[in-house]
Order: C-alpha cells, then structure tokens, then sequence
C-alpha cells in the first residue's frame, strides 16, 4: 500500500514516470504477497496504474486475478473505506488495453448497467467514457458519440472536472472528419485558393496539397470544419 496508493495517484494526475518507478519498487505482481483483506483493491489500483504506463504484461496477470470477483465490486476497508465501481470496470479496462475490444465492450457495457441498476451515476460517467473509446476503436463513432453526450451533462453537475475535459476532448476528437495536416489544406481551399497558391503558403509541393484535400469537398460539413478549423 505504501507504494500503490501514492503511485496510484500519480497516476491518474498524468505523473507515469514518478507512478512507474514507485509500482516497480515491490517487484513484480506475480511475487506479492496481498493481505486477503487488501487484495481486491490491492489488484485494482495496480490494474490501473498498468494500464497507464503501459505494462502489458501486468495487466494481463491481474486481469487474470480479478476474474475471480466478476460479477463484484471494488471495495476497500472493513466499513467500505473506498469504493471503485463494479469489478467488470476494471476488467474492461485491461481488456482494452490488451486489445481485446470484443470482451472490452462487453464487460463495460455490464458495469455501465450495473452503475444505472445501483444508482451511481459518477460511475455511469467514467464506464461511459471507457466505453465510448472502445466503441471509436470499433469505428462505430456515431454511437460513442451519443454516449458521450448523453453522461456529459451528468459529469459537469457533479463537477468531475477531469471526466469534463475527457469528454469535451473525445467529441472534438470523434466529430472532426479531418486529420490535422487535412485542415491546413481545406482552411485556404475553402477560401477558393488553388493547390499552388495552397502549397506555397505551407512550403510543400502543389502534388502534396492536392493529396491532402478532403475526400469529400462537397460535403458541407467538412468544409465548415476546416474553414473554421475544429478540433
């Protein structure tokens, strides 16, 4: 505990390199010794921080162990000292970080229902996001769209700040039709300016440019979003 709890936090503030040397200071997870009345949590906290930084390996072992609390909860201390949500939260989690985005979508879309079931909307919240990255990996963006918009107004009334931002981020993100070098192209073509005139004000060739305009000019929306640059 005294190495996961900071390395935990340090985690989610965007801290991996301090999280990560503090979560190897123990060892390995395949050589801990977790008091019974600590590993749930114990194994939660180090899914996450695994997750963050990227330890494959580790995520796949305490994915292994937290099959066991399936249809559980995450919680901590003899008077439920903390909470962290249902266990298939957690296991959707490291299903998407190990790519499995088909038992991903599905144990997240069983701990969303269990969030509604118990009336836990802060993690209604979270589960959704969760969901919604695995639903644009899965190329169906109109879905995780509806998602996001849907928990959004839920996250800002219970001033989850950081879920505010992630959300605001994921719409941009899934809603812009056009890649980043897309844009700089469709802004002055939306001006009328030729791919010459285009090519000599980013310092690339007339070929270039021309490779980098929207597939689809014609369509409204994309030329409102580059002329307007979204992001």
């Amino acid at each position: 505990f005294m190495h996961l709890g900071p390395a935990y936090a340090l985690a989610e503030s965007g801290n991996l390199e301090a999280a990560a040397t503090l979560y190897s200071r123990p060892g390995p997870p395949q050589s801990w010794t977790i008091p019974p009345f600590f590993r749930v949590p114990a194994l939660h906290c180090a899914a996450s921080i695994a997750i963050r930084i990227g330890r494959a390996d580790d995520v796949a072992f305490l994915g292994e162990q937290l099959e066991h609390h399936r249809g559980g909860h995450i919680v901590g201390g003899g008077g439920v000292a903390s909470y962290h949500g249902p266990a298939e939260l957690v296991l959707g989690r490291c299903a998407a970080a190990l790519g499995d985005l088909q038992a991903a979508e599905r144990d997240l879309r069983s701990a969303l229902q269990v969030a509604t079931d118990k009336g836990l909307p802060s993690f209604d919240v979270e589960t959704s996001c969760e969901l919604a990255d695995v639903l644009i990996a899965r190329r169906r963006r109109s879905e995780a769209l509806s998602m996001l918009h849907s928990v959004a107004p839920v996250a800002e009334r219970l001033g989850m700040t950081p879920w505010v931002d992630r959300i605001k981020d994921a719409i941009g993100a899934t809603e812009d039709p056009l890649t980043a070098r897309e844009r700089d192209v469709a802004r002055p073509g939306a001006a009328g300016l030729s791919n010459r005139e285009i090519a000599t004000g980013l310092v690339v060739s007339a070929r270039t440019a021309g490779q980098h305009v929207p597939t689809c000019p014609s369509n409204p929306a994309l030329v409102r979003a580059a002329a307007h640059g979204r992001r």
